[in-house]
Order: structure tokens, then sequence, then C-alpha cells
């Protein structure tokens, strides 16, 4: 018997479960379509993750628009056969770790705006439109040819020894000048033995030489007062598992000795470096905070973002986050989204600072961002502040609030 609808008229089957591999796509605009976005059919073939920023067809018209996906499913309840495809990751291979696609969810949910746009705003501009990136030929030696059935001229043995001692892969002309050669020639000619092999690779050039700012010498270290140990014992105790702790202190009190102190015990109790975020308020970015915390764990160690830098140096520094080569990062409002690794500590100085309330979509405050990036981590998040606001003294009066205000020896 077929079914009806109240007026009579005949009620379609439902669609059966097509099945294949389908994606939730985050449209980057000011598009709500659903929480969880527009689905997409994944070609066969095509490797996809959750969290990779693709191209998609939109509209009538099938025009490309970018996203991100924030979910692969292996069934939906939709028409397949009217399903478009992916069409392809965008440029630059931008892949979001799972733990943001969570957090830009729990950003679009509270503070009431279109997925796509949080994601948009978790990426500095730089990064997404590639500013400052570059392609490079880079060699290494090849594990599948024997160099001592070759005749090598002296620079190209000092070449081939020089790619010995290198890591990984290394550019051509860098290669050439750790061998004293005045040129590529003797490198390229390895390649053409087939002793080198090589490839092309992606990199963001930049000008910005953290050392410049590592103003402080790396063995000052200042003497604490009964208060900052108090402090940093009580945070020190916190650490592995999730907790909001408010560190009062009147300026100069030694609230960021506390910081490089906890980080260092943080450091020291792990096999590899822990991450660290680190957020300040723009208006105190200056050479003399991040030297601090260069001098203290080196330029290796430590990434900046905030706006004082161009746009190919944010793409820089975002690259060098995301592909783990740092485990620190000290920045302004947007840096809470930084694609770290091992999240294990958020730091927010003068958290009562109100630059850290974005006035545009989405209008998200970065303190409480941090907290529920760490307790979705399940980390501790620490507040530091002269003068705490309202709610973050309201909340801390009682629970876990510590004191660094005694005199700085």
């Amino acid at each position: 018997m077929t079914e009806t609808d109240l007026f009579g008229n005949p009620v379609a089957p439902p669609t059966p479960l097509a099945l294949g591999l389908f994606a939730d796509v985050a449209i980057e605009r000011g598009i709500d379509a659903s929480p969880t976005g527009l689905t997409y059919a994944v070609p066969e073939g095509m490797d996809l993750s959750v969290g990779h920023r693709v191209l998609v067809p939109l509209g009538r018209g099938n025009k490309t628009a970018t996203g991100y996906v924030v979910r692969l499913k292996t069934k939906t309840d939709l028409d397949a056969r009217k399903l478009k495809p992916v069409e392809s990751l965008a440029p630059g291979a931008i892949a979001l770790p799972e733990s943001l696609v969570d957090l830009a969810r729990w950003v679009a949910s509270y503070y009431v705006c279109p997925l796509g746009m949080v994601f948009g705003a978790m990426l500095p501009a730089a990064v997404t439109r590639g500013t400052g990136a570059t392609r490079r030929q880079v060699a290494r030696p090849n594990a599948d040819t024997d160099a001592s059935t070759t005749k090598l001229t002296k620079l190209q043995q000092a070449v081939l020894d020089a790619a010995d001692r290198q890591p990984g892969w290394t550019e051509l002309k860098h290669l050439a000048d750790l061998a004293g050669a005045k040129s590529t020639s003797p490198v390229k000619q390895l390649i053409g033995k087939g002793l080198l092999e090589t490839q092309h690779e992606e990199v963001v050039v930049s000008n910005l030489d953290l050392r410049a700012q590592q103003l402080a010498d790396p063995a000052t270290r200042l003497t604490l007062g009964k208060g900052q140990q108090d402090a940093l014992d009580h945070l020190t105790q916190s650490l592995g598992r999730f907790g909001v702790h408010l560190l009062h202190g009147v300026t100069g009190s030694g609230k960021t000795e506390v910081y490089l102190r906890l980080i260092e015990t943080l450091r020291d109790n792990h096999a590899s470096p822990p991450g660290v975020i680190v957020l300040v308020p723009e208006i105190a970015l200056t050479p003399q905070t991040v030297g601090r915390f260069l001098a203290r764990f080196g330029p290796d160690s430590v990434a900046v973002l905030h706006s004082g830098l161009t746009a190919a140096q944010r793409h820089a520094q975002w690259r060098r986050i995301e592909q783990g080569r740092v485990s620190i990062v000290v920045g302004a409002r947007s840096a809470v989204f930084a694609p770290l690794d091992n999240l294990q500590l958020v730091i927010v100085d003068e958290e009562h600072d109100s630059s850290y309330k974005q006035d545009q979509l989405p209008r998200y405050h970065a303190r409480d961002v941090a907290i529920k990036r760490a307790q979705m981590a399940g980390i501790p998040v620490v507040l530091g502040s002269a003068t705490p606001s309202l709610e973050s003294y309201a909340n801390a009066v009682g629970l876990s609030a510590v004191d660094a205000s005694s005199e700085q020896k």
C-alpha cells in the first residue's frame, strides 16, 4: 500500500543510504547552511583528512570556493547522484589538526558565527594566500648508488661529503656553499651521475631573524621571592590536568619569570618539547617581552605571531609551528589558534586587556577560547594580571587564585 500525506498525495519512499566516501565541508564564507557544512563526494583515490583545506564547486554556476573538511563519512542519506565532488586540495597543502576543527565548532556555536568564517579567522591571510612561498630544488645522497665506483673531482667529493653530513634535504646553493664551491655546477653534476637525488619543495622566505630580538642574556635568571615561589609551586602541581589558575601580581612582581620557570619545569618532565601558547596583548608584544622567551628557550624553539610582522613573516612563523619545528608560541589574540602539536600549557598574560576581544566576526574573546582549548586538551591555563577582570577574579576566589605580589629580589 502506497503511503500518503494528510492531503492524500503519495509520499516518496525515503532515499536509501548511499555508500562511498563523503566529506562535510565548511565553506570559507558567511554560509550557515548547517553546523557541519555542505556534503560533497570524495573522488576515488583522493587522500583527504579532517582539517584539510579544499577547493569545492559552489552554487548553480559551480564557482570554485575554498572550505575545510570537518567530517568524513562512509554513508549519507542524500542522493549521491546529486552530490558534487571535491575538486582538489587547496594550494599550499594546508591542514589543521583535528583538535582545532573541534575548537572551531565550539567557537561557531558559542559566538553564533558560520563555521567557515571561524576557520577564516583561525588562519592568517598570509597563509591562505601563500605570501612569500616559493619552490626550490633540494638534494640528498642517493642511498641506491655507490659513490666508491665513480670517479669524482675533489670538489664533487666535498659536495657529497657535505650532503652526507646534512640530516635531510638541502637546498642546492647551500650545499655548494658548504663544500666551498662557487656555483652549483658540481652539485648538478652529482645529480646527473645519480649520486644525489633531488626534488622540489615549497618554502616560505622571510627576512625575520629572531636572534636579533634575543636581547636578554640566556644566563639571566631573576631570583624568586616567596610569593613567586609559592605561585610556581602551586602551578607546577597543576601540570598534566585541566584547571584555570589566576596569577595575581602587580606590574613588576615577577609574573613573567614564573611563566618561564613553569615552562622550564614542563619541558624537564617531557621527553620531547611540549607545546606552549603564551598570549600577550598586542601593545605588550615588545622586543623585551619576546626577547626573554627567546633568551631562555632559544630562537629555534620559539615562534612569534603578531601584527607587527610582514605577511611573509607571519606565513613563515605559522609554517614553523605547523611543521612542528617549534614548541613555544608567543603572540597576540589570534595565536590562540596556533596549530601546535602536543599542547600542554596555555598562558594568557594581562588577561583583563580589552584587545583580547575580536571586534568583527567571529567576535571571540581569546581568553575564553584559550580556556576552552585547554579544557578540550585536558591541560592547565594560567591567567596573569595585575588588575584581573571581575569575572576572572570572581571565578578564581576560593578556587585556585595564587598571589605573586611579594617583593621581587
